[in-house]
């Protein structure tokens, strides 16, 4: 009884499943989800044998499902000799099928096998038996062995019997695979006027699927769509639902097409894919499982119609009246006038001329507001007075815009300018010109246009750079010398490159100058002028009287027809100097030279900018007044003194100057002080030691104290007989410099040398005793010195060196030895020296037997 209720419930089960799936399409599981795999309980057909190994068995079933969106689908174990979910219910990860071995030959069988064909389809009575054999198909398409294995328990046996062959075989050898369920939308034209409208824009499409397809919605996005869109098949009729293998259209109404269009679109449909995915127990103890789900799935797929919409401009040249010099009528359409159209919003951009009819027409363009601008007019006509700008506006795609422009006739003009960076210069002082508002005024071309800039002979030309003008021309610059004319220095300079020409490096005579040189330009067009202006750099000569003046003269003509035209400007420059007088003399009498205070001496100066960065060297002479000209008025400039007379402080301080105005003197009179040369050392000793005794020497002001630089400086040290040197403490200076050490003994008077590596920067300890040196038995330093070469003003010890010496054995008491210490450096021909001393007695420790010293009167 207990087996009759789990029948009914299961069969129960089924039916909701086949109605669901009639019903619902759309819910599906995916990769990714987790699923809960069911034990439905047992299908209670049991109409089959297996034979494996020789043992027949008879197969019992239980119907594993999961559910899912309101409904259960079958599941199929994949790992048969592993326990399931008839066991208990368990979860798995829903991965793609692709991941399980043979997954194809079992994507085939599911495919073929239930739920995806009925039990009818399958030649059996329920669809326990179509699970059955379903699962009993794919353990043969996983373990390989053989469908014939399977034998008839009775009649409805042989028919799942040859069900399961027929899956097996399919399983194996069919050939069928999976494909996406993907419609694709093919673009068949590009979007524009319809064929059989032309009040609409329109574009054909083509709906495709390598699978089935039930009916395919399209849905237009409204907010992308102009008013008026609709969907249609190819002969304009409305429709929204289309087929596989059809074509549509989407029309929109051109009058409500007022900007760029991007019309965004969706086509839903459902297509026939029969996925399988495979449940991942996780699990290395239970079963993985092939999963089905819904025949059919969703596909959808986004498609646009783009669509620039665009008009027309015609833009008619008129004659205003009759001409006397074309012979044409008034309304007669002129060739030639070039136009400038601009759109305010798109960025549109062109220019254009008249054909022979006076005629521009201008198609594709978007919608826009557009400016137009007449740019040059026909040879002999005028732009109008009224304006050469025109706005209009296309605001739906296909308008057409014609506008007339009528132009009258007119006169011929040109202008120059020329200024200086100065009105006042001196020798060797830089003058810029510049020259600006080189036009052409006039209404019609002009030839032989040409720029002639006249240069005065107090200048030489340096450089000249051309600027740059509107219309593109090719020309040349020539030039004239005091003694010859019309040179080429440059041909074929285009008029958009600011072109730099040297002048300084022309081959001229040694009493050769430029006098003028000349742009010609040929012909130029209406308005034709320089977008970046010339400029030219000049140098004023020297020698020039002060207060005179020169003047520089530019010009600009052209001709056209016989009529010329010439406009020319002036610039007057006044000559002017500067002028630095500097004297060098001694601060005050010099003992080493004998010359008194006041007195003239050399001396060489660096003169610096305002960055105090070199610019020239000054040499001035005790014999001579030294005049230096032409330093430039308002800047900031320095003597820095290099070098001057023996015997003379060179100063380390700059010596400010500046020319406050225009024709200025300025005097310096420059002061040295005299060197002080100054050397010194002192020594300190012990004023008495034992014999035997280890007694230690330090130094202190050892250096160069005089207020300038000294050579050969060396500091030496002669010991005492009576001691015998051990080691040196070279000590640290406050000079970086690398110096050597070196000793005589009393028997080699010739100096050796220690090392010459020693820092200044680091305190060595030199071991200098006889058996360091490898001096033989009854060998001994000394002396020894310290050879440091020039140093700087200031230079002493910063930690004192100090000499470690032993007194001998045996020597007498009281008895005094002497340690004399020097230091030597060189000025010029002046010698420099000091020394200093220390003195030690040699004393004997007595013992004294204390009971013989008096009492104290204290008990101890």
């Amino acid at each position: 009884m207990k087996i009759k209720n789990n029948k009914k419930i299961v069969s129960v089960v089924l039916l909701l499943i086949i109605v669901l799936t009639n019903l619902s399409q759309v819910f599906a599981i995916n990769a990714g989800d987790t699923i809960t795999i069911t034990n439905l309980g047992d299908c209670n057909e049991e109409h089959l044998y297996y034979t494996r190994d020789g043992v027949r068995m008879k197969i019992t079933t239980k119907y594993l499902a999961y559910h899912e969106n309101g409904k259960y689908y079958p599941a199929y174990c994949v790992n048969r000799e592993l326990p399931g979910a008839e066991i208990g219910d368990y979860s798995v990860s829903v991965e793609e099928f692709t991941k399980l071995s043979k997954s194809e030959g079992i994507w085939r069988v599911l495919v073929n096998g239930y739920p995806y064909k009925t039990a009818a389809q399958m030649g059996l009575e329920n669809d326990y038996q179509a699970y059955i054999c379903t699962k009993q198909a794919i353990y043969r398409i996983i373990d390989g062995e053989s469908a014939d294995n399977y034998s008839a328990v009775d009649e409805k046996g042989h028919a799942m019997v040859s069900a399961i062959k027929r899956l097996v075989d399919i399983g194996r050898n069919g050939t069928q695979t999976y494909v996406d369920p993907v419609i694709t939308i093919s673009k068949v034209n590009n979007a524009g006027v319809d064929n059989k409208d032309s009040n609409y824009i329109s574009q054909t499409f083509y709906i495709d699927s390598d699978v089935n397809i039930n009916d395919a919605s399209i849905i237009l996005n409204t907010k992308t769509a102009p008013k008026g869109t609709f969907l249609a098949d190819t002969n304009n009729n409305k429709k929204t639902t289309f087929q596989k293998g059809e074509y549509f259209k989407i029309l929109i109404p051109r009058s409500n097409i007022t900007e760029k269009v991007n019309l965004q679109a969706t086509i839903d449909g459902y297509c026939e894919a029969y996925p399988v995915l495979y449940g991942n127990a996780n699990s290395n103890s239970v079963q993985n499982y092939a999963l089905v789900t819904d025949p059919y799935r969703l596909s959808t797929a986004k498609f646009n119609l783009e669509y620039n919409p665009d008009g027309k401009i015609e833009i008619n040249k008129l004659s205003s009246a009759y001409s006397e010099i074309t012979g044409l009528e008034a309304n007669t359409g002129l060739a030639g006038a070039k136009f400038h159209v601009k759109g305010t919003k798109t960025g549109y951009e062109t220019t254009a001329i008249t054909d022979a009819q006076g005629r521009i027409l201008l198609t594709g363009l978007p919608l826009d507001t557009y400016i137009i601008t007449e740019l040059i007019s026909p040879d002999y006509y005028l732009i109008n007075k009224e304006g050469n700008t025109y706005e209009v506006d296309i605001t739906t795609d296909g308008q057409k815009v014609v506008v007339n422009v009528k132009n009258t006739p007119v006169d011929i003009e040109v202008s120059v300018d020329k200024n200086a960076d100065k009105t006042e210069a001196q020798g060797n002082e830089i003058v810029n010109y510049t020259i600006d508002n080189i036009k052409n005024l006039s209404n019609v071309k002009l030839d032989n246009f040409t720029l002639v800039d006249d240069l005065p002979k107090e200048v030489r030309i340096r450089k000249v750079e051309t600027g740059t003008y509107n219309h593109d021309l090719k020309y040349s610059l020539t030039y004239n010398t005091n003694k010859r004319t019309n040179i080429v220095l440059q041909s074929n300079l285009s008029t958009k490159v600011n072109n730099v020409v040297d002048f300084t490096n022309l081959e001229l005579a040694s009493d050769e100058y430029v006098t003028s040189y000349s742009l010609n330009f040929g012909t130029v067009g209406v308005a034709f002028q320089n977008t970046t202006a010339m400029k030219v750099e000049t140098m004023v000569i020297e020698g020039l009287a002060d207060k005179t003046e020169f003047v520089n003269n530019v010009k600009v003509s052209g001709t056209y027809l016989e009529e010329s035209t010439e406009d020319e400007d002036d610039v007057p420059v006044e000559v002017y100097e500067n002028i630095l007088k500097i004297k060098k003399v001694s601060k005050e009498y010099n003992q080493y030279t004998d010359k008194e205070a006041g007195t003239a001496i050399n001396a060489t100066f660096e003169l610096l900018n305002e960055n105090k960065e070199y610019v020239s060297t000054l040499n001035v002479k005790a014999s001579e007044e030294f005049i230096y000209k032409y330093l430039e008025t308002g800047k900031q400039f320095y003597l820095k003194e290099i070098s001057t007379d023996d015997y003379y402080v060179i100063s380390d301080e700059l010596i400010p100057f500046m020319f406050e105005e225009n024709g200025q003197v300025i005097e310096l009179v420059v002061e040295n002080d005299n060197v002080n040369l100054v050397v010194d050392v002192e020594k300190e000793g012990p004023t008495q030691a034992e014999a035997g005794e280890v007694i230690q020497y330090e130094f202190n002001n050892v250096g160069n104290f005089s207020n300038t630089a000294v050579s050969n400086f060396i500091w030496g040290d002669k010991l005492p007989r009576q001691v015998r040197i051990q080691s040196i403490e070279t000590g640290t200076w406050n000079e970086e410099l690398t110096y050597k050490v070196q000793y005589i003994t009393n028997r080699n008077t010739n100096w050796k040398t220690i090392s010459e590596e020693y820092s200044t920067k680091e305190n060595y300890s030199i071991d200098v005793s006889s058996e360091s040196l490898n001096l033989p038995e009854g060998e001994y330093v000394k002396e020894f010195r310290f050879i440091f070469g020039e140093v700087k003003e200031g230079f002493q010890e910063v930690e004192n060196p100090k000499v470690n010496a032993k007194v001998n054995e045996g020597l007498a008491n009281n008895k005094i030895f002497v340690n004399d210490t020097y230091v030597t450096a060189t000025y010029v021909e002046t010698e420099l020296k000091a020394e200093d001393d220390a003195h030690t007695i040699v004393y004997k420790k007595v013992d004294i037997d204390k009971d013989l010293l008096p009492k104290t009167g204290i008990d101890d």
